[in-house]
């Protein structure tokens, strides 16, 4: 399981949302940075984060281009 975490551009705390497959989980960070949030990437149980911020802002726009 991949767990998103983050901030909307007012930073305000988002729900934590759940995801089975990592594609659908950073699609949908990528969905929310475009919205001007910042989304970092858990996996299962793991307290610290696969991706930062700044990896996951990496990953979208590496994934626009």
């Amino acid at each position: 399981m991949y767990f998103l975490r983050g901030m909307d551009s007012g930073n305000v705390v988002l729900d934590e949302e759940q995801f089975e497959k990592l594609e659908v989980a950073l699609k949908r960070a990528c969905e929310i940075q475009r919205t001007g949030g910042l989304v970092e990437l858990f996996e299962d149980d793991i307290a610290a984060p696969i991706m930062d911020f700044t990896q996951v802002s990496e990953w979208c726009r590496s994934q626009s281009r």
